[in-house]
């Protein structure tokens, strides 16, 4: 799993994490969620995504 360091503007910051505790699940698992939807999106309207090599 790779780790990923992100600024945000503090608005957001802080609506993101008052969803995620609206659903009950942290911070990251409510990242993962959008960023898998917006792949999703992304792939039904523009075609699957090639999938990048495996790291040794």
């Amino acid at each position: 799993m790779t780790a990923l360091y992100v600024r945000l503007p503090d608005e957001l910051h802080a609506k993101l994490r008052v969803i995620a505790a609206l659903k009950n699940e942290s911070l990251n698992t409510t990242f993962v969620a959008l960023s898998e939807k917006f792949v999703e999106d992304w792939e039904q309207k523009h075609g699957e995504l090639p999938k990048p090599p495996k790291e040794d």
